[in-house]
Formats: structure tokens, sequence, C-alpha cells
């Protein structure tokens, strides 16, 4: 079973970067104790008139975890996001990601495999 990637990204409404926090912080509390969740991340990027775009990540042990958290079929890859109500954000955008961890590891040690030695290319760089 594949673990997944559920990104959220949004835009945080002018002036609303206190209540938006606080609701961030609710999240992150909830996604920690949430079964199958394996971790949580939050970045945020300014932009040049001030206003913020904030990326939730938060990794799942497998969709079936992903499921059992919203059984929705139709709303876990959005949910009710951008439906306007929130005041402190808006313009939502979720996406699914299936995590390639393992067959990247192993293209990466085959392909070390196949450089001749002494050929300099360590692969790093």
């Amino acid at each position: 079973m594949a673990m997944i990637l559920r990104t959220v990204s949004l835009r945080v409404r002018s002036g609303r970067d206190d209540g938006f926090m606080a609701q961030a912080a609710l999240v992150g509390r909830w996604a920690k104790d949430t079964p199958g969740v394996r971790y949580v991340r939050v970045g945020r990027r300014v932009e040049s008139d001030g206003s913020q775009v904030m990326l939730f990540v938060t990794e799942w042990q497998d969709a079936a975890s992903l499921y059992a958290w919203n059984p929705r079929p139709e709303t876990v890859g959005r949910g009710p996001l951008n439906d306007g109500s929130d005041p402190n954000w808006e313009d939502a955008h979720v996406t699914l990601w299936e995590v390639l961890d393992e067959p990247l590891q192993r293209m990466i040690e085959e392909w070390e495999a196949a450089v001749p030695p002494g050929s300099g290319s360590t692969g790093q760089g």
C-alpha cells in the first residue's frame, strides 16, 4: 500500500493573519492525533503584495487511512473549502499524491550501480 500526501494550499485574507494562525494551530493539533497521519508540515509564502499563501502537507500511511478520516470520496480531495464562508482564507486547492520513496530509492541505487568505477561521477552534484 502506498503512502499518500494530501496538500492544501490557500490564500490568507488580508488582515486575517491572527485568526488564520489560530485555525492553523488547531488543525495541526488535530492532524497529529488522527490515526494514519504520519506527519504534518505547514509552509508560508509571502507575496509581493503582502498577502500570504499557506501550504499544509499531511502524509497518510495509506489511502485507507485517508478515507477512514473522510469516507466521502467526493470531498476527500477538496472538501467544503471554497464555499467562501471562512473569514480567514480563500482560494483553497487540495491535491492528493502517491508517495514514491521506495521506487525512487531503487532507481537511484540502480543508477549508482551502473556508473563505471573511477568515472568521477558520484551522483552528487
